[in-house]
């Protein structure tokens, strides 16, 4: 015990201070800086509107073990104090949070406590903590005992009823586990599929009908891209086949992102939704797929790399797709937003990496009902770690010129956007309600630039003429 505390409180030495301030335009890094490439954190968002980022990472006072911590970010973006769950494990896999009943927190990681041969952790556990965020206590035995969990990064989510569903993709193949305790079946979803290999399952479920679906990426021969596939509540087994995501193989071959599959759903909202890479060998594309539907929309399409795709749903129905895109050298960010049907996206947002990033490798991301809460793994020199920022959404700006008249509309995904300041040309108008408004200029020719603003949104501007 006392060995187990010396290591959390040396552990939390090299985690960022408390109370630093966030926010749009303003990176904030929440992981120590010893990560590796491969490491994802995992959110969940309490009632209180706090956002909860978990991860692993290797213990400051002894290299081989791993530790686990959580941190809490404020809904303004101000990051708190760092808090221990485990520390000074043999080995830990990507963690994944899921809500627990009450309003409380549960968090699901592979990994080995030590060689001991009496060890009762060495595949998959998981601990809980009340709404605050700490203290947090582990579960003592495996949750489940197949599969290689204990190497294998996991997601989860809680079914309507409070269980919840947990799932992995290892050598062995795409297992889901139903419940707190072995026993379940842990069924092999891969297996109809071709055997290997499966990738980086992710979990969802429908925001009416709280059916779950899991979707990951196949390796399998013949069988190759994202699928998703319908799981029963009641037994944590398939509930249907697989279904193959349309635009993830080009050509019959296709690439995994490499991290969690980006899935969810609406609030009490029918549908699930997967957002992933599309092109091969280069990943043009940006796509999105309501499961079930014959067709995935594309919401981005360049000549490079569009990466780390990943997807959230806000409490009034939105959902954000966001990417990474190596612009002029540098990984930026990019994010659209959805109306609240889900129907129609507005514009692209762009944002720079933190200072002097030079990759990034995961990004993950939590909605609020007006900005979106990003966390992107970057290496900057000297570092690897996870960063945090929020973006707002992006206004859709259309300007046209007729003589001295400027007819500018200014619109949020699809809907007119009343109360928009205009400027062109040192001049300037709001819009009204049906997002419209007329800017006079003392010239009748000449092409001039109009930019928009408004709060809650990110800016822009058009060149008109």
């Amino acid at each position: 015990m006392r060995r187990a505390a010396l290591g959390a409180a040396l552990s939390l030495l090299a985690l960022p201070a408390a109370a630093r301030a966030g926010g749009p335009g303003t990176w904030t890094r929440v992981t120590p800086t010893d990560g590796v490439n491969i490491d994802q954190v995992t959110l969940l968002r309490t009632a209180d509107g706090v956002l909860h980022v978990g991860w692993h990472a290797h213990n400051p006072a002894d290299s081989t073990k791993e530790d686990l911590a959580t941190a809490p970010i404020s809904p303004a973006g101000a990051l708190g104090a760092a808090v221990p769950i485990q520390s000074g494990w043999a080995s830990m896999s990507n963690p994944a949070f899921a809500a627990a009943p009450g309003g409380g927190m549960r968090i699901f990681f592979g990994g080995i406590r030590s060689l001991d041969p009496n060890e009762t952790q060495t595949n998959l556990s998981t601990a809980s903590a009340p709404q605050a965020g700490a203290p947090w206590a582990l579960q003592t035995g495996n949750v489940a005992e197949s599969g290689a969990a204990y190497s294998s990064p996991v997601s989860a989510v809680t079914l309507a009823d409070g269980t919840p569903l947990v799932s992995w993709a290892s050598g062995s193949g795409v297992f889901v586990h139903r419940g707190l305790t072995p026993g379940s079946g842990d069924p092999d979803l891969q297996a109809a599929l071709g055997g290997c290999c499966g990738y980086d399952t992710g979990l969802g479920a429908d925001g009416t009908t709280g059916t779950p679906f899991v979707a990951w990426y196949s390796n399998g021969n013949g069988h190759q891209g994202v699928y998703a596939e319908q799981i029963d509540p009641a037994s944590g087994g398939p509930a249907a086949a697989a279904i193959l995501m349309p635009g993830s193989v080009t050509g019959g071959n296709g690439s995994p992102q490499l991290a969690r599959t980006p899935i969810t759903g609406r609030t009490g909202t029918p549908g699930v939704y997967v957002a992933y890479p599309g092109g091969y060998p280069t990943q043009t594309k940006v796509l999105l797929w309501k499961v079930g539907s014959p067709g995935s929309a594309t919401l981005a399409k360049d000549a490079g790399d569009n990466r780390d795709v990943t997807l959230a749903a806000a409490p009034d129905g939105r959902l954000w797709v966001l990417w990474s895109f190596a612009a002029g050298g540098r990984p930026r960010v990019f994010a659209r937003r959805s109306n609240a049907a889900a129907t129609t996206f507005g514009a692209t947002v762009s944002i720079p990496p933190p200072p002097g990033a030079q990759s990034i490798w995961k990004l993950d991301a939590s909605a609020q009902a007006g900005v979106v809460d990003v966390l992107g793994s970057y290496t900057t020199p000297g570092s690897l770690a996870t960063w945090h920022t929020q973006i707002r959404p992006g206004l859709t700006l259309q300007a046209s010129r007729s003589g001295r008249k400027v007819h500018v509309r200014v619109l949020d995904a699809g809907d007119p956007v009343a109360g928009a300041k205009l400027k062109a040309a040192g001049h300037g108008a709001t819009t009204a309600a049906n997002g419209r408004a007329t800017i006079t200029l003392p010239t009748k020719k000449g092409k001039v630039t109009v930019t928009a603003t408004k709060g809650g949104y990110t800016s822009a501007k058009v060149t008109a003429g």
